[in-house]
């Protein structure tokens, strides 16, 4: 067998029922990998925490799922996040030599972030598959694909890998060449305000931002954690750029900002004072199956704010974050 191997994450009885849209493309990777003398690696996912309802040992919901095709032994249970807490699989890996991961499974968020994560961080070449991996909340799948390019993974489509390796998932990006891809770097992020004076009383004195502009500017520009935050008039966006834009009353959909804090209280916290001093209330806080407690508001132009944490300190949260 060679040094590389296909690893199927937590496709359990238990795990979100969005596995079901992805598990044709996996049993696709899984005869990939075969042909391509790959090991196989599925990885299982025991919850020993007192109390829980899933994921329990010896139980069905802990069981691979039967539409997957299982080839292989080489089956591994782990009881935190992150892959190589398995000292099976860890011996395993490393008896045979395998130093290169192609990944798949659930969930996006919890298990795949962090095996991924410590993966790189180990020195292994890992290889996200990006449409064989799913999450108990799809929306986060975009932003978590990006998360795995900056911690070092590569991520394509499985077509892409079995056409091979070497060929760019966009051939417009080949033409540009890798100095224009990693020239290009997120520098933040903006709002175009209508009222400027109540959205910087709300972020300011609601959300604690530390903005120094007067009330009656046109335009903040503000360092938050190390990105650039902007709130730009929309008068004044228009006449710089000779156009007019259609704009959503009350509450919209179209992107969030996500606030971290470090533990369950303080989102509870944080929720309930921000609510209290205006913000528009869209969800309460609540434990999600993929272990983030979380919440939604709204600022006073209906753009979402998600305030979440791994009951964790920010620096650690991508460690072990939890199934």
């Amino acid at each position: 067998m060679g040094n590389k191997a296909l690893m199927i994450i937590d496709i359990q009885n238990d795990i979100t029922k969005n596995y079901k849209k992805i598990i044709d493309r996996i049993n696709q990777a899984i005869d990939w990998a075969v042909t391509e003398n790959m090991q196989i690696i599925y990885i299982k996912h025991n919850n020993l925490s007192p109390g829980t309802r899933t994921f329990k040992p010896d139980t069905k919901g802990a069981e691979l799922v039967p539409e997957m095709k299982v080839v292989s032994d080489n089956i591994f249970v782990k009881t935190k996040a992150n892959a190589l807490t398995s000292e099976e699989f860890t011996e395993f890996i490393e008896k045979n030599g395998i130093n290169e991961f192609f990944i798949a499974g659930a969930d996006a968020t919890g298990c795949v972030k962090s095996t991924c994560f410590n993966m790189t961080k180990a020195g292994y070449s890992v290889h996200v598959i990006s449409d064989c991996v799913t999450s108990y909340d799809l929306k986060k799948l975009d932003e978590m694909y990006a998360y795995y390019a900056k911690k070092g993974c590569e991520v394509k489509e499985l077509k892409d890998y079995m056409e091979g390796a070497d060929r760019p998932v966009d051939d417009r990006l080949a033409r540009t060449g890798t100095k224009w891809r990693q020239s290009m770097r997120l520098d933040g992020f903006g709002l175009l305000v209508e009222d400027m004076g109540k959205m910087i009383r709300f972020y300011r004195d609601v959300l604690g931002f530390e903005i120094k502009e007067e009330e009656n500017t046109s335009n903040v520009y503000l360092i938050k954690d190390g990105t650039l935050f902007l709130l730009y008039g929309r008068k004044d966006f228009e006449k710089m750029t000779s156009r007019r834009y259609e704009y959503i009353k009350g509450l919209n959909g179209h992107f969030e900002m996500a606030l971290y804090v470090d533990t369950f209280e303080e989102v509870d916290e944080t929720y309930k004072r921000a609510v209290e001093n205006g913000a528009i209330s869209v969800l309460e806080p609540e434990l999600e199956p993929w272990g983030q407690r979380t919440c939604y508001i709204a600022d006073p132009e209906g753009n979402l704010i998600e305030i979440g944490s791994w009951n964790k300190p920010y620096e650690e949260k991508d460690l072990t974050e939890g199934c």
